[in-house]
């Protein structure tokens, strides 16, 4: 119950005013500690790609040439810090980075897939 009250006012502390969605990824991804976002800006992920220019200092965004080049790099990320990695793509085209992302559970690599 603690852990839920505790979570609960974070939450409220973080969004205490409104703010756009994409705003709020990057404030959740500032607060998991994310320091890196490997991927292909393209559809609907521009606008988070947008937003993450302003929290550039906590969040570095790494552009690569297809999705499936940024869901090994996020793998690896994760494998070699123990850290989460991140990918970000456009819809099914983040697909292509089924490859990275069967690399994370072969080998319990923390990632996160954002589409």
């Amino acid at each position: 119950m603690a852990t839920e009250a505790t979570s609960s006012t974070r939450a409220q502390l973080m969004f205490s005013e409104d703010v756009p969605v994409t705003e709020a990824i990057c404030r959740v991804l500032e607060d998991a500690g994310i320091e890196y976002v490997f991927g292909l800006p393209g559809g609907n992920t521009v606008r988070i790609y947008n937003a993450l220019h302003d929290h550039r200092d906590t969040i570095r965004a790494v552009i690569c040439r297809e999705e499936g080049i940024g869901a090994i790099m996020a793998e690896v990320y994760a494998r070699l810090t123990g850290r989460p990695g991140v990918v970000m793509g456009q819809g099914a085209f983040v697909l292509q980075g089924s490859l990275g992302a069967m690399e994370a559970h072969m080998g319990s690599s923390p990632m996160l897939m954002l589409t």
